[in-house]
């Protein structure tokens, strides 16, 4: 990991404040632990869990730290991908975005600089690119998504039903708007939903079962895919 240097990782202890600075480069950030809240003279926002921030690095902003520590992975970004959303933006429920950066930290967690260099120059495509706004989505394709916040059972001939469509159509419009299969989607849920509830739940069997995997073993292989850890580990590193 030391070899790629234009990432990192980073834990801020409970409660800490930083008073208003700007960083040394331009950084988009993907919030695995814990909340803060953050200050600008523009804006202000609660950030938690998902979470993904682009800055550059003339952004002048206050962070407060929540009761639980914060981790945070950054990488440096180019400063024209920030210049694209006006310096800062703040990108929730951005669920093509976290596909790209959560694939990019499971290629510097495992250590391999050139998977990281391809999902890098991919992922700033992605981010410099023209994107459909989630909000300019049609209804029908909105409560789509919402069905799937919902429920972990809900297939995709019945979305397709209730929607009105083939199933082909509907799996094709919805990687058209939100930028991930309707898989991903369900394995991004499950993936943030473990992230939430490990540092308040004790039983990591009542884990899995509420983020909608199959058991414990299913949920401990996709979370170490993705993060290189088990589950267990993770929480003793961010408690």
């Amino acid at each position: 990991m030391t070899l790629i240097r234009e990432a990192s990782e980073t834990v801020y202890t409970p409660d800490q404040y930083m008073p208003t600075h700007r960083d040394r480069w331009s950084k988009l950030g993907l919030i695995l632990s814990g909340s803060f809240h953050e200050q600008s003279a523009s804006s202000e926002a609660m950030v938690g869990v998902g979470d993904l921030i682009i800055k550059g690095q003339n952004h002048w902003h206050a962070t407060r730290i929540g009761c639980q520590s914060v981790r945070v992975f950054s990488v440096r970004i180019p400063e024209l991908v920030a210049e694209k959303s006006n310096g800062y933006a703040l990108h929730q429920d951005d669920w093509g975005g976290l596909k790209q950066v959560l694939e990019l930290y499971s290629a510097w967690k495992l250590g391999k600089p050139k998977l990281f260099r391809m999902r890098y120059q991919r992922m700033m495509r992605f981010f410099a690119s023209t994107r459909p706004q989630t909000k300019q989505a049609p209804e029908w394709l909105l409560q789509t998504r919402d069905r799937l916040l919902a429920s972990h059972e809900v297939q995709v001939k019945e979305l397709a039903a209730e929607a009105g469509c083939h199933p082909v159509h509907l799996a094709r419009c919805f990687r058209a708007t939100f930028h991930c299969s309707i898989r991903e989607f369900r394995q991004l849920l499950r993936l943030k939903s473990v992230l939430v509830s490990l540092p308040k739940k004790d039983n990591l069997a009542q884990v899995a079962q509420d983020a909608g995997f199959y058991d414990q073993s299913h949920m401990n292989h996709s979370f170490r895919n993705q993060f290189g850890v088990s589950p267990g580990l993770w929480r003793k590193a961010n408690t």
